[in-house]
């Protein structure tokens, strides 16, 4: 799979291969991160609009149910009446709705009209006999709005496009054109010669979309920070930043009062959340997955486990007793979180060949040491057809990750880039270095070359 982005943020061309191991390496602000979070968005969008359309499905009606019973409370003889709040309370009425929501077309026009259209009628005659003529002329049509939202239909594209771009805003927060700039950006990815995925934006808007192919990769995972596991309950207890986006109109204060993240850390807490169902016997057919969890065990001398009562992922040390050492996350050297979240999303079975792990300069928080030990783990993955996208400007990772894929015979998958600006900084271009890593090492060496 190659992915081909066109003015897009900094970055004003790239052309990266998917295919293995993916190294991008550049220094600080040069569009690095720029393609995995693309990559990110583009999985996701394809993967979750189904279930998009359901999020988007429930917001409308959870809004056009609170919009009605504001209005029925401005009609006091009403709002008192027997019956009232039994009917037009958001919760009682959305409960009723809620079995309809996620239920597919076929399934809505069968039985569950006449289930549907009684729910409504009950309310539509309660309306058509109160005193208040506010109450007819504003509530009965919202009520014929609530039953069209039910029933709304939208094709794979429409629903697609919404799904990206709700992706897009949460990883990009609407900062997806250049700055400064009224150039079209274009994203595409091929598989081969044929186009599977493509997309236009003008202006921070998506148009053009085209998905005329399934996508080789059914789920992504984006790793930005090992810090993520001490940070749990906080981001597990936030809303992301899909609710701000173009369609979210309804602004209610619980909504907006809430903490907001990235799609990508929501997603990948989840993913270590449920590392908790665990069992060996999932991979005892798998002894190569088992190797390489204890691989991990032994490089940070022991495991993590997610804690349900605690909410906080526990590190079980290794002291050469019977009985492990239990010590909390934030108490944890992120190093060794950094092995620990491999260790946890193998466990979880999200790390497979349809998906596609991203991994932002992890250098940052390992010693040169486990930085190889790092580059390792990485290489070992890709051996095991696990798709790799990595970030780095370490010398000592991206040396490692060339020293191994060499030696694991995965070089034929195994591709470098660099990432580099133009003389002024206003944008940057990433070139396949693979057959010319002294070009990058040189370009990583400027800083040391200079002080000596």
């Amino acid at each position: 799979m190659n992915l081909r982005i066109r003015n897009i943020g900094i970055v004003k061309q790239a052309d990266v291969e998917l295919n293995g191991l993916t190294v991008i390496a550049g220094e600080n602000d040069s569009g690095k991160s720029t393609v995995g979070k693309m990559m990110f968005s583009i999985v996701k969008a394809a993967s979750r609009y189904e279930q998009d359309l359901n999020e988007n499905k429930e917001h409308i009606i959870r809004r056009l149910i609170e919009e009605i019973y504001l209005f029925s409370r401005n009609a006091s003889a009403e709002r008192n009446s027997e019956g009232f709040r039994e009917l037009f309370s958001p919760t009682n009425f959305f409960e009723d709705l809620k079995p309809f929501i996620n239920s597919s077309q076929e399934i809505l026009f069968g039985t569950n009209v006449q289930a549907i259209d009684e729910i409504l009628e009950s309310r539509i005659q309660f309306i058509e006999l109160a005193k208040s003529n506010y109450l007819k002329t504003r509530i009965l049509p919202k009520l014929d709005e609530l039953k069209n939202a039910i029933f709304i239909q939208e094709d794979s594209p429409t629903r697609i496009l919404r799904a990206l771009k709700r992706v897009l805003f949460s990883e990009f927060y609407s900062e997806i054109s250049p700055k400064g700039q009224s150039k079209k950006s274009e994203v595409q990815l091929t598989e081969g010669d044929v186009s599977t995925f493509t997309f236009s934006v003008k202006d921070n808007d998506i148009s053009d979309l085209r998905m005329d192919e399934v996508l080789l990769f059914e789920d992504v995972t984006f790793i930005e920070t090992p810090i993520i596991m001490q940070m749990y309950e906080m981001i597990n207890a936030a809303s992301t930043l899909l609710e701000l986006s173009e369609s979210d109109r309804l602004g209610r204060l619980s909504s907006f009062s809430k903490a907001k993240v990235p799609l990508h850390l929501k997603d990948l807490v989840t993913k270590l959340e449920n590392a908790q169902f665990f069992a060996k016997n999932m991979f005892e057919t798998n002894f190569q997955t088992m190797k390489i969890l204890e691989n991990i065990s032994n490089i940070i001398g022991g495991g993590f486990a997610f804690e349900k009562q605690e909410k906080d992922f526990s590190f079980s040390k290794k002291n050469g007793r019977k009985d492990n050492v239990k010590v909390k996350s934030v108490n944890t050297a992120s190093g060794i979180k950094a092995f620990g979240i491999i260790q946890l999303l193998i466990q979880a079975g999200v790390i497979d060949p349809r998906s596609l792990l991203i991994i932002d300069e992890p250098e940052t928080h390992l010693h040169p040491k486990w930085q190889v030990e790092y580059a390792r783990l990485l290489v070992e993955l890709v051996k095991n057809d696990i798709s790799v996208l990595v970030t780095s400007h370490s010398p000592y990772l991206i040396q490692a990750l060339k020293v191994f894929s060499d030696k694991e015979g995965v070089q034929d998958r195994t591709t470098f880039y660099l990432s580099e600006k133009n003389s002024t900084g206003d944008f940057s271009e990433i070139h396949d270095v693979t057959k010319n890593l002294n070009r990058l090492f040189s370009k990583l060496a400027e800083a040391f070359k200079e002080l000596v």
